[in-house]
């Protein structure tokens, strides 16, 4: 750990960071000033930390300020945002915890104050949390249905109609706590990634490889418990179970591109190469290979093909 010497290079450091949201891309903003918080922790110390956070509070509020005086409250949000998520990596760090418990902890430091700005958001708006999050994906559905509508072959009435948007509209208000879990812990992964990615040189626990990304045995089985009961049972048991199956197979897609992230190691050891070719395969057969990359995790759980429990841990750099 070096000396720490509070100066203008914190506020520089943390102003570069949350610069992305003067053009409205707050994520990269909290990811980018997470990890620049929680390095501060662990290169410089505590007080370089809270003095980091402090000033990601006051930069971030000015910042919004830009798009009106009552924006500078989601400018709190955002900060406190990243600020919970770097907490959860210092301890993760410093408490010599695995990778994903980090994971877990940053993930819900970013889902509350997330909850609160939207919650905040949708009083302001007049409406609850589910409409307002279903709102925009709504008129996009709506756009669909009436373009399917006005095909003559399809023939549909207006209370036809009428009954396929109601639909529509009620499986979106359902899902929308599984759409808030799952974006929280796509950030948390993203901080603890950034920060063991930085400390990989380093002599500590907080280590891991995209590679290894696994479910559990006992993960599968919930998955298909809460498949089952997501069509049985009252409305509520069924609404709970219906989104628990969508976090835990959203998880399954996330270990079957981790599977087949190991098996491109040994011909391909760009990440960045690697990257794209995920991104052009999902581009071009969309859903079809969504489902094999799921098949491929649920099986993966019972018989380990890669023999990440026998062997130990994949390093990032392993061929």
């Amino acid at each position: 750990m070096r000396e720490e010497k509070l100066g203008f290079g914190i506020i520089f450091r943390i102003g570069i960071s949350l610069l992305p949201i003067l053009f409205g891309y707050s994520l990269p903003a909290v990811i980018w000033c997470s990890f620049s918080i929680a390095m501060s922790f662990i290169v410089y110390g505590p007080i370089t930390s809270v003095v980091s956070s402090l000033c990601a509070v006051c930069i971030s509020m000015f910042f919004c300020g830009f798009f009106g005086e009552g924006a500078k409250l989601e400018g709190l949000f955002i900060a406190l945002q990243a600020i919970f998520c770097a907490a959860a990596c210092i301890y993760a760090v410093t408490g010599r915890k695995k990778f994903f418990h980090g994971v877990w902890l940053a993930s819900i430091g970013y889902l509350i104050p997330s909850f609160m700005s939207v919650k905040n958001a949708a009083s302001s708006a007049g409406q609850s949390v589910a409409q307002y999050l279903t709102e925009a994906p709504f008129e996009m559905a709506k756009v669909e249905v009436d373009a399917l509508a006005s095909n003559p072959m399809l023939q549909l009435g207006q209370n036809e109609i009428e009954a396929i948007l109601e639909l529509v509209r009620t499986a979106f208000m359902i899902v929308v706590p599984s759409t808030m879990i799952i974006s929280s812990v796509v950030v948390g992964y993203l901080v603890a990634w950034c920060v063991s990615a930085r400390l990989r040189s380093l002599d500590v626990g907080f280590k891991h490889s995209f590679s290894e990304i696994k479910l559990s045995r006992l993960m599968v089985i919930i998955t298909g418990l809460s498949l089952v009961l997501s069509f049985v049972g009252p409305a509520e048991v069924r609404a709970v179970s219906l989104n628990v199956f969508i976090v835990l197979i959203s998880f399954a897609l996330f270990a079957g591109v981790s599977f087949i992230d190991y098996l491109l190691r040994k011909w391909v050891q760009s990440g960045v190469l690697r990257g794209i070719i995920h991104f052009a395969v999902f581009f071009t057969l969309s859903a079809f290979v969504g489902v094999v990359y799921v098949i491929l995790a649920l099986f993966d759980a019972f018989f380990d093909f890669r023999k990440i429990y026998t062997r130990g841990q994949v390093c990032e750099t392993e061929e």
